[in-house]
């Protein structure tokens, strides 16, 4: 299967969905004019391949920022890879990076923990 990654621009985050190097991540600053550019092939990607791959998906997840719109699709994106996943050998798990003085961004990663039945971490970043 391919991998699917996309590079970081001023407005667009940086995705990593490579099961071969087991390396799943969104990291940057996320505020497209269109967030299903963005977003639904991330969602399709997961469609097509979490079946498939032979272990467990451990997303990584590191805004800068975020608009609400970047929000309310990552609420699609987790709850497909929840579906695709639960009852696996293989769970997927979210970590949810955020700076420890910026507490929108760690709300935000507890707004997502509460609605969720994915295990999701909240881990403050760490310098160096």
């Amino acid at each position: 299967m391919e991998a699917y990654i996309k590079e970081a621009n001023s407005e667009t985050p940086s995705i990593i969905l490579n099961p071969s190097d087991k390396m799943y991540s969104i990291s940057g600053q996320s505020f497209p004019e269109d967030v299903n550019k963005i977003y639904l092939p991330v969602i399709e990607w997961f469609k097509s391949n979490a079946e498939l791959i032979d272990h467990k998906i451990c997303l990584k997840v590191d805004f800068d920022y975020i608009n609400s719109a970047t929000s309310k699709i990552l609420m699609d994106v987790f709850t497909v890879l929840e579906e695709l996943t639960k009852n696996k050998e293989h769970e997927a798990q979210i970590h949810w990076f955020y700076d420890e003085d910026d507490t929108d961004n760690m709300d935000q990663g507890r707004f997502y923990e509460k609605l969720l039945n994915i295990k999701l971490f909240l881990e403050p970043k760490t310098e160096g």
